[in-house]
């Protein structure tokens, strides 16, 4: 579920983005060297948390808020391809998407920020969510969307 969800949210941002020639990828895994961002830019996507709320005690019933963190690595700020357009772009993309079929909400935004500035790179975070449901001894509530 977390991952299928990682995965669409990837996408979805791949398909808005496309216009702004920024490499787009889920983190980098253990040993993986995290590649500076080239002219262009790089955004790193990932899952970051989840939060539960007992909806229900028989049977069990979960509600799930899952937390993706969007990590941009940028050369620019301002400009039509730098930080600020981005962060607007993404925020449209991802703002009422639904990543999974199943009983799931809506993406939203959590939060945004700027990290910091090192060696001409500008670094930014959104934070986006999405609520699920898991219910006691059901699995594969969710599919990909195609």
């Amino acid at each position: 579920m977390l991952a299928e969800a990682e995965a669409a949210i990837v996408k979805r941002i791949e398909a808005i983005l496309a216009p702004f020639e920024v490499n787009i990828a889920p983190f980098p895994g253990d040993g993986d060297d995290a590649p500076k961002p080239g002219r262009k830019g790089q955004i790193f996507i990932g899952y970051k948390r989840s939060r539960f709320r007992v909806t229900s005690w028989v049977p069990v019933t979960c509600e799930i808020i899952a937390e993706y963190e969007l990590s941009l690595m940028l050369r620019d700020l301002r400009s039509h391809r730098g930080a600020y357009p981005l962060l607007d772009a993404i925020r449209y993309a991802i703002t009422g998407f639904i990543p999974l079929k199943g009983p799931s909400h809506k993406c939203y935004p959590v939060q945004e920020g700027f990290l910091k500035a090192e060696d001409g790179i500008w670094y930014y975070a959104i934070v986006v969510a999405v609520a699920m449901v898991q219910i006691e001894g059901q699995a594969g509530l969710y599919t990909p969307i195609s």
